[in-house]
C-alpha cells in the first residue's frame, strides 16, 4: 500500500491526472464510501490572487484493489483560517478518513 498526497497542479482529466490513473493510482475521492461523483466535491484552492478555484490537490492510493483491507470512509476539503480575514494557505486541506485492516 502506498499513499501519495499533495498539490499536483492538475485538474481531473489533465495529462498528469490521467498519467497517475494509468500508472495504477486511484484518487481517494473516487473510492469513498460517500459515493459522490468527483464533481460533487468543492475546489481545493481558494481565491487568494483572483485565480480560478480548482481541484488540484489529491490523496492518491497505489495499487488499490476492490475488497481490500483498506477503505476510504470520507473525503473533505477544509480551509484553515488565521482570523476572520485571512487563510493559512491558498489550498484547502484534503482530509481523508481511512480504515486500514491488517496493515502493520
Amino acid at each position: 500500500l502506498m499513499l501519495v498526497s499533495g498539490d499536483f497542479n492538475a485538474v481531473p482529466g489533465s495529462a498528469t491526472h490521467t498519467a497517475m490513473i494509468e500508472k495504477g493510482f486511484v484518487d481517494a475521492r473516487s473510492i469513498s464510501k460517500e459515493k459522490r461523483d468527483i464533481s460533487g466535491y468543492s475546489p481545493t484552492t481558494n481565491d487568494w490572487h483572483g485565480a480560478k478555484d480548482e481541484m488540484i490537490d489529491y490523496l492518491w492510493i497505489y495499487n488499490y484493489k476492490t475488497g481490500s483491507n483498506m477503505s476510504v470512509n470520507s473525503v473533505k476539503h477544509e480551509q484553515i483560517s488565521i482570523d476572520n480575514e485571512r487563510t493559512a494557505s491558498d489550498h484547502k486541506m484534503v482530509l481523508v478518513d481511512l480504515t486500514l485492516n491488517g496493515y502493520a
